[in-house]
């Protein structure tokens, strides 16, 4: 007897209508398209996270705004896409998978590679290609990070592998290929992540390619994906680790590994990057978690925590001694709360320009990232019960986070340029916030909002890849960047210096004083043209200008210095070397200095004293050298002529 027709139950239908998800992500979209065609209409600066199509040609709008906002047919294909059962394949064998996987990321390596950053303007980017080749392999925040740009350049300088003998040159192609390689692990873990997000959502593992597939476009689709193309700065290796730290810690969360391994990832973030630290409360909510079922795992966690720290502790301290972990967290947490540049004061923190520029980076770093994380929170205190232990591991992952950016006052280099400072922390916001929401979703259907928030995602994320491979296009973006304080202008102007045009960088500076008469950098910058121009006296008068505005600042002292000694003004010359040691700055080639001065004084005993003195401390055929010459009387010009320029060499590279 054939079986009933009515014995057979039908598939479950798709809702027709907009849920939640729909709806966050076309009012986020709405917004995320207007503030880009906004930001593309002159002037320009003012949407810095949103002006990339300003830079680009007109067309490129429109594509964009076509493909990614038109209704018919994008839109109506979307529909029809993604209510499509999220149907699963026979898994590959392990030699199809291994070859799969190797050409996805060598392809994505070549990505990388090709539309790498063509500039080195935002960030740190331009004193690490200077400092590296000077021996920079220390940074108190970024430990790790740095010392990792030191053996890159060093292996590149050895293996000339760059074919350049540019050391500035071979220093940025170095730490570029450095985030490069750290992008590529960047995107398997993402990969690893949207599976672990999508077993979430799936009513029966395991979770659907579909599902994966647009969740893995959506973590790497966000403003943050910049960092992995030949970045020059130091955040790329905390962005994946980070992202390794989340991946492992859903992982225990769902029983799948041990709780050591998270810990031992936070730790070594955290030697990274110190900033790290600020998602440490996530780590705590976790440990809590296991506390009952395992305190021998819990333990042993807080040992990997611990462990990792210390070893970096002593490896670090041999590098720079004296240095200590815990101190320079004090210090980055003391910096974030007074502020960090000369804007960096409690009334930005309540004015219109904080507001913009706190607009302007969550855009630049997702557009989704923090929005969905804020929707993550609203569910978390709508419903604290439906939110589990997991989902307050996220809540407790962003949340110091987005309080430390809301907090934090003006930058170093000001907001637009600083922006990778917080870069790393909107894939925690990301990752935080779909964990909530798709668990408050349940099994009802994602896919149409996902993806609309990856075409969205890539209408913002795609134009800022194209602007920073492209040098002109960088270089017209970063004149109208609002650092504040005359930063821009001196920025722009060191690098017409630098590339021969004196006359464009002299108005460049001058602009950059008349916006800001404390702007200590354009002094001095100017104190460089006037010696490359032979004007000893306006030399000495744009270095001392500069020297008073930052007198902390030792290089600014040795620089008059030199000007005076040249000038042979030696009791001038006396003065600065005093202001020099007064600041620590207290070294054997500045006391070779002095005794060269002293000559100039006639104070050739003082200055055979000072060499003896300074000769007892240890061999320095230099200085031992330069005090035959102070015996044997010979004058001062013909000791400034044959130590002078050794000595001050010499005493750049202690500072």
């Amino acid at each position: 007897m054939p079986p009933s027709r009515s014995a057979t139950p039908a598939p479950a239908k798709t809702p027709r209508n907009f849920g939640a998800a729909d709806w966050l992500v076309v009012i986020a979209g709405i917004a995320v398209v207007a503030l880009h065609v906004v930001g593309a209409r002159p002037p320009q600066g003012a949407l810095w996270g949103a002006d990339a199509y300003a830079f680009l040609p007109r067309w490129a709008l429109v594509l964009a705004f076509a493909i990614c906002t038109a209704p018919l047919p994008t839109f109506l294909y979307l529909w029809r896409f993604t209510r499509e059962p999220d149907a699963q394949r026979p898994p590959l064998s392990v030699p199809r998978r291994v070859a799969l996987w190797a050409a996805v990321l060598l392809d994505v390596m070549a990505l990388f590679w090709c539309l790498r950053e063509a500039h080195t303007f935002l960030g740190d980017g331009y004193p690490l290609t200077h400092d590296i080749p000077r021996g920079l392999r220390f940074h108190p925040h970024e430990p790790l990070s740095v010392f990792a740009h030191h053996l890159l350049f060093a292996a590149a300088t050895r293996l000339h592998i760059f074919g350049t003998r540019d050391l500035i040159e071979v220093a940025r192609a170095a730490i570029a290929a450095g985030s490069v390689v750290a992008g590529v692990v960047f995107v398997a873990v993402a990969i690893a992540l949207a599976r672990q997000l999508a077993r979430l959502h799936a009513t029966t593992p395991p979770a659907g390619r579909v599902t994966v597939a647009l969740l893995a476009a959506l973590l790497l689709g966000q403003g943050y994906v910049q960092l992995c193309f030949g970045y020059v700065e130091n955040y790329t290796f905390v962005l994946v680790t980070l992202a390794a730290y989340l991946l492992v810690a859903l992982r225990a969360f769902a029983d799948e590994g041990s709780v050591v391994l998270p810990a031992a990832l936070l730790g070594l973030a955290m030697l990274f990057d110190l900033s790290a630290a600020i998602v440490a409360p996530s780590l705590v909510v976790l440990l809590a978690v296991r506390a009952r079922r395992s305190p021998l795992a819990v333990g042993l966690a807080v040992a990997a925590l611990f462990g990792v720290l210390a070893l970096g502790q002593v490896a670090i301290a041999r590098l720079h001694p004296g240095y200590s972990i815990l101190h320079s967290l004090l210090e980055v947490t003391n910096t974030a709360a007074s502020g960090h540049g000369e804007g960096g004061r409690w009334a930005y923190l309540v004015s219109p320009q904080h507001a913009l520029d706190l607009v302007n980076e969550h855009t630049l770093i997702g557009p989704f990232a923090t929005l969905v994380f804020l929707a993550g929170v609203f569910v978390a205190l709508r419903r604290p019960r439906r939110v589990g232990a997991r989902g307050w591991f996220m809540v407790a992952a962003g949340l110091p986070a987005l309080g430390a950016m809301l907090l934090t006052g003006d930058l170093n280099l000001g907001y637009p340029r600083d922006w990778d400072l917080f870069a790393p922390f909107a894939l925690v916001f990301l990752v935080a916030g779909l964990t909530i929401v798709i668990e408050a979703l349940g099994a009802s259907n994602i896919k149409r909002a996902l993806a609309l928030a990856v075409l969205l995602s890539l209408f913002h994320t795609v134009p800022w890849i194209a602007v920073n491979a492209s040098f002109p296009r960088s270089f017209e973006r970063l004149k109208t960047l609002p650092l504040g304080y005359g930063r821009t202008e001196t920025v722009v102007g060191n690098w017409y210096r630098e590339h021969g045009d004196t006359r464009e960088a002299k108005q460049w500076f001058a602009r950059a004083i008349a916006v800001n008469p404390m702007n200590n950098a354009a002094e001095h910058y100017l104190g460089d043209i006037a010696i490359e121009e032979h004007d000893l006296a306006g030399g000495i008068r744009h270095y001392r200008r500069a020297a008073e505005l930052r007198p902390d600042k030792i290089s600014y002292h040795r620089d008059v210095m030199d000007l005076y000694a040249i000038a042979g003004e030696t009791s001038l010359a006396l003065e600065q070397a005093k202001q020099i040691e007064a600041r620590g700055g207290a070294s054997p080639a500045l006391t070779g200095c002095v005794a060269i001065l002293m000559t100039g004084e006639n104070r050739h005993a003082t200055a055979d004293s000072l060499l003896g003195s300074a000769a007892a401390s240890g061999a320095d055929t230099l200085l031992a050298s330069l005090r035959e010459r102070v015996r044997a009387g010979d004058p001062y010009s013909a000791l400034l002529q044959r130590f002078w320029n050794d000595l001050i060499a010499r005493d750049v590279k202690m500072y």
